[in-house]
Parts: C-alpha cells; structure tokens; sequence
C-alpha cells in the first residue's frame, strides 16, 4: 500500500491511503488492538518463569510483614498513630490485591510451567 502525506485539509500526522482514496487512521486517532499489542511483544513475555514468579511471592510476603511492622512502631511511637490506620488498611489493601492477582495469573497457568503448583499457589493465595 503506497501512502503519502496529504497537507491539504488534514491534519499534518494524518496519511493518505492512495488506493483506498481513503484517510487513514493514525495512532492519535484510535488505540492499538490486543492482537496488535501482542504482535509488538517479544515471545519471552508469555511464557510462564517459577523463579520471577516466585520472588514476586517472597516480595509481596515481606512487603505485608514490613507494612504490619511499619504500623505498629509508627502507633506506638505518636499519641495519636491510631489515627493513621486508614492508610495502612489502603496500603495493606493494596499489597493483598497483588496476592489475589498472583492466585489469578495461577488459575490461568501463568504463573508456572507445573499445573499441581500452579493449582496449589492458586488456593493458598485466594482463601
């Protein structure tokens, strides 16, 4: 397919398809397709690695226990910390939404090569 710029009437990152006499659409004017997306994507980004898998679990884990440790030195050393726990519940909320979507990525095998792992990963992280 030829295209060529057409400055007259249009605007200067718009192209012209010659034979479908045809304004084409640029990528300011729509959003990539998921095919298109997943064309772009190297192979390596859809298959499944128990060893990044698994240290976004040990991540996670000392992330709960250093925000549970967090909270508790910071409430007992103001008077008034107890007023901070609403955003410790926002944060701890947020952390245990990465357990959930690890538990997900393992009901969709992503999350390992080993379906009896994945499927054991997958109950223990969403009970």
């Amino acid at each position: 397919m030829e295209r060529e710029e057409c400055h007259t009437n249009l605007n200067e990152y718009q192209l012209k398809d010659e034979k479908l006499n045809a304004v084409l659409p640029t990528t300011f004017d729509r959003l990539p397709t998921l095919s298109e997306i997943k064309v772009k994507l190297p192979d390596y980004c859809f298959r499944p690695s128990f060893r990044k898998s698994i240290t976004y679990v040990i991540k996670d884990i000392f992330f709960v226990i250093f925000a549970a440790v967090l909270m508790y030195k910071i409430e007992h050393m103001f008077q008034y910390g107890i007023l901070l726990w609403p955003i410790y519940w926002y944060i701890q909320g947020t952390i245990y939404m990465a357990f959930f979507v690890l538990g997900h990525d393992c009901g969709h095998d992503s999350f390992s090569v080993y379906p009896l792992l994945n499927d054991t990963i997958d109950e223990l992280w969403k009970e």
